[in-house]
């Protein structure tokens, strides 16, 4: 051990405050190294969790909190009792998050665990495809855009407990094409952005109207999970993530490599026709930074 000279990799992220902290970061290593299997990933991710770090998603403590809790320290005010002078609700189990790599964080907050990906707005009006995709790929008909690894991603939500299920799928039976919608765990989505000087935090429906209803999207995502395909490049076997190279991360209408998609049965229309359209007079402008907050829901909530 002493004879290691290798910089952790904590040094780049944070300061482990205990072994349990310097084990994890440690593993990291897997992630800024690019994981090429999303099972790696996961292990990569086990939470013992000990760095702060960006994205912000929630403000700070207020001047006027803190005060009550130095009162508190203090022993109160007047004379009185610290138990007295302060009544306060329990507080919120804190926050450690750590970055997985380009664009992405994953947050623990008590028991709940949420992935958080840096993107910015590159559409409000026109065909809608995807809510997310990657950079240069499918921004014509995208909400949003980023430089985010898509297998990282799924990393991230393996360890905050989404199960993958399927992307669509096209089957034929009897002579006929049946399709089969996309399966996995509910995955709650929001959108975090700053406007006039406020943090504002929305549900990414409200987002998408179904010009049909003319209502907000009214289905919640699911954790399709991609897949994996034959490399194309001979020297270099290793399975090439789908949603990566297709762009495709999280869809309106169904994709054969979504890593999120609806779970219905939506297949893709020319943009003219379709449905779903971005919601412009709710959505910020171009090139706008936006976090999307992405929170697995419980099983029984799972559409498999």
């Amino acid at each position: 051990m002493s004879g290691d000279k290798k910089q952790p990799i904590s040094a780049k992220l944070c300061s482990a405050r205990n072994a349990d902290d310097a084990i994890l970061i440690g593993m990291s290593r897997f992630i800024s190294q690019r994981c090429r299997v999303p099972g790696i990933c996961f292990v990569a991710l086990l939470l013992s969790l000990g760095c702060e770090g960006e994205p912000r998603v929630r403000p700070e403590k207020s001047d006027k909190d803190q005060a009550k809790v130095n009162v508190a320290k203090q022993g109160g005010q007047g004379g009185q009792p610290a138990a007295e002078a302060v009544q306060q609700p329990n507080q919120p189990a804190p926050t450690k998050k750590v970055r997985l790599g380009r664009s992405v964080w994953f947050e623990t907050e008590g028991n709940n665990r949420r992935v958080m990906v840096e993107t910015s707005v590159c559409l409000r009006e026109g065909g809608l495809e995807c809510l997310l995709c990657r950079t240069h790929s499918k921004e014509h008909e995208s909400i949003l855009s980023t430089d985010a690894d898509a297998q990282v991603i799924h990393a991230g939500l393996l360890a905050a407990g989404a199960k993958p299920g399927s992307p669509v799928q096209y089957v034929e039976k009897q002579g006929e094409v049946v399709i089969v919608p996309p399966t996995g765990s509910r995955v709650r989505i929001s959108v975090q952005y700053e406007e006039n000087g406020k943090l504002v935090t929305l549900p990414a429906q409200h987002w998408i109207l179904n010009a049909k209803t003319k209502r907000d999207l009214e289905d919640e995502w699911v954790f399709a999970g991609s897949k994996l395909l034959p490399s194309l490049n001979e020297e270099d076997q290793k399975p090439v993530y789908a949603a990566t190279s297709d762009g495709s991360y999280i869809c309106v209408y169904n994709m054969p490599y979504a890593v999120l998609d609806l779970p219905v049965n939506n297949p893709n229309k020319d943009p003219e026709i379709r449905e779903l359209q971005p919601q412009t007079n709710r959505i910020p402008p171009l090139q706008t930074k936006v976090i999307l907050i992405l929170e697995p829901q419980p099983d029984d909530k799972a559409r498999m």
